[in-house]
């Protein structure tokens, strides 16, 4: 992996993975995300910007790369087998990052994986309490779980700028 790329094992804390599943269930799924503005593909969406979260997301992306940032959108989404992602950048400065989180236990043969291009392509297997912080002008997309999965493919979306000092 590069510096691009930065996957953090233990994002959150014990106590704050019990805030977050307390905060999280608060809110409601609706179908309409999309990974590009012309992909006819819609995802399971929930916004999480206005929620207590948003100081949990703060704390731990600007300890994970020592840098002070401003959050842009916090969102979760979830995908169901056949509602895979496109390959897609999220528009931005080369400032502008992207975590996600994945919150349930993952088995592998579910498959979902963050798929990100760089140097070469990188393949990340969604892992409980994994926070992935990446460039967003990196190509990139979520795959959708296998048939063996019954269950979403859920991750949080964060997307920052770095705020110079």
């Amino acid at each position: 992996m590069t510096n691009k790329i930065i996957p953090i094992d233990n994002f959150f804390t014990l106590k704050d993975q019990l805030f977050f599943q307390e905060e999280y269930e608060k809110n409601n799924w609706s179908l309409k995300g999309s990974s590009t503005d012309v992909s006819p593909q819609k995802f399971w969406y929930k916004d999480l910007i206005n929620t207590p979260l948003l100081n949990l997301f703060y704390n731990n992306i600007e300890k994970g790369i020592n840098k002070k940032i401003k959050i842009q959108l916090l969102y979760a989404n979830g995908q169901s087998h056949s509602q895979s992602g496109f390959w897609h950048t999220d528009a931005g400065s080369i400032n502008h990052f992207t975590l996600v989180y994945f919150p349930k236990q993952w088995l592998p043969e579910y498959g979902g994986h963050l798929m990100i291009k760089d140097e070469t392509v990188v393949s990340i297997l969604p892992e409980f309490n994994k926070g992935v912080i990446f460039e967003s002008t990196l190509l990139h997309m979520g795959l959708e779980p296998s048939k063996h999965c019954y269950d979403f493919r859920e991750s949080i979306a964060c997307k920052f700028e770095v705020v110079n000092d």
